[in-house]
């Protein structure tokens, strides 16, 4: 995807098979059989673009901070915003959106900065990163003068939580300490796996990444 053109690669990773010109530029994209979803920086939003035609056939305006990250319910017409929803954590939410009447819901307590669904479509893991003050540490700079500077810490979490019948959420399981500095995630093609991305990695300052089963994240 770049800006409102959509290319699709053959296995190799460098053939191009198909060229899309979307009806605008989007920052993430995920498909479905008969249509695309899509999210736009300028408007903020996620549109629904029907394939044949490449036009969009319903759009939500989404007026956060930020649209962070995008995944589609692999059984309901249902898709998963993250947004970065406020300054101060828990900075970042996960919106449910429904493709077929354009409605948005925010559920109570369903934080995430980036989502994934499980295969079977029966519960989903998020990925939460967020920073905050710890403290205050002190310097002296060359002119002797004393100088307060704030101490920041990290927040890389692994959520997960149920999904009924209609794509909503409910708290299963939490895992904190999931990594350091999170740069994404990531789930197996066949759901046995999910790994948190980070600078810092798994376990923390080793520098590697870790796979944890979705049912149980604190088992890796």
């Amino acid at each position: 995807l770049q800006g409102d053109v959509l290319v699709r690669l053959a296995a190799d990773g460098v053939t191009e098979t198909v060229r899309y010109k979307l009806p605008a530029k989007y920052t993430h994209v995920a498909e479905r059989a008969g249509h695309f979803v899509a999210l736009s920086d300028a408007p903020k939003a996620v549109t629904v673009i029907d394939k044949a035609t490449l036009k969009a056939v319903r759009t939500r305006p989404l007026p956060y901070i930020r649209l962070e990250d995008l995944t589609l319910h692999p059984k309901l017409p249902v898709a998963y915003v993250a947004v970065l929803f406020d300054v101060t954590a828990p900075s970042f939410r996960v919106l449910v959106f429904n493709e077929e009447t354009g409605d948005a819901h925010e559920p109570r307590g369903f934080f995430g900065t980036w989502v994934r669904v499980h295969p079977a479509g029966t519960f989903l893991v998020t990925g939460h990163k967020d920073i905050y003050e710890k403290g205050t540490n002190f310097f002296i700079n060359p002119g002797w003068q004393l100088h307060a500077v704030p101490d920041y810490g990290s927040i890389d979490l692994l959520i997960s939580y149920a999904l009924d019948d209609r794509g909503m959420p409910a708290f299963l399981d939490l895992k904190t300490k999931a990594g350091g500095n999170g740069k994404g995630l990531r789930m197996s093609p066949d759901g046995e796996r999910v790994t948190y991305l980070s600078h810092v990695g798994t376990p923390q300052f080793s520098g590697n990444l870790g796979g944890f089963d979705p049912l149980d994240l604190q088992k890796l």
